[in-house]
This record gives structure tokens, C-alpha cells and sequence, in this order.
């Protein structure tokens, strides 16, 4: 079915359609799979970072879970020659939230309401029509 990089390209294309649709929220949350074929990442990361956020979240009570663990829990499971943004750092630990593991939802909650106060505290209406 898939028979040549034309064929994955349309294939990723499809899915960046059926999210668009979907509707994106202001997290670009609704497919965790989709940030890491967006960042160029395998699946076997993927399943890494699976793997490690379970056997990371096994050993603690939610009041316990910490942001920057997670952080490490990722960066330490990328590629050595890859590195990713916070936003996207944030993504990734949100749509694990959001699919996979409903006790990160709590942190998923603080890192949203920090980043729409980051963006707000920073937010000046006079560049907008500059």
C-alpha cells in the first residue's frame, strides 16, 4: 500500500488533515503520535518515552510527579544529536496526558495555565497592527 516516500508523504498529509479537522485546541495536543512524526522522531522513541513515563509514574503518587522529571525522562530518551523545544517538550508530556496516562493530567493543566500566562504577561495589542 505504501509504496514510496510519496505514498508516507500522503499519508502524513491525511492525518494532518483529519487532526486539522478534529480541531486543534491551542496546545496542538490531539495526537501525542503526531508530534513525534512532526519532529522527525521514530517510534521506537516514541516507545521509549512510553515505556519510561510508566514505569516513572508506578513509583508515585500524583501529588509527587514532578515537571522537570519528565523533561529529563525525554530528553534522555531522544536521539544524543536531538533536542526540542520547551513548547514541544510540553506537548509531548500534555498528549501523554491527554491519551495515555491520566495522571500527568494534573501537570498537563499547570503547564497549559502557565503557558496562556506566559503569553498573556507578554501580550502587547499595539504590535498587532504594526
Amino acid at each position: 500500500m505504501l509504496e514510496d516516500e510519496g505514498d508516507i508523504k500522503l499519508l502524513y498529509q491525511a492525518i494532518q488533515e483529519l487532526n486539522s479537522s478534529v480541531g486543534l485546541n491551542r496546545n496542538g495536543t490531539n495526537t501525542v503520535s503526531l508530534i513525534f512524526v512532526e519532529m522527525d522522531l521514530r517510534y521506537s522513541v516514541f516507545e521509549e518515552i512510553q515505556s519510561a513515563f510508566l514505569k516513572y509514574l508506578a513509583h508515585r503518587n500524583i501529588d509527587k510527579i514532578k515537571y522537570l522529571d519528565l523533561i529529563d525522562i525525554i530528553n534522555n530518551t531522544l536521539p544524543k544529536d536531538r533536542e526540542l523545544s520547551y513548547v514541544i517538550l510540553n506537548k509531548i508530556i500534555i498528549g501523554f496526558a491527554h491519551h495515555y496516562y491520566p495522571e500527568l493530567q494534573q501537570i498537563a493543566n499547570r503547564i497549559i495555565s502557565e503557558e496562556g500566562h506566559t503569553i498573556y504577561k507578554y501580550f502587547n495589542p499595539n504590535n498587532i497592527d504594526n
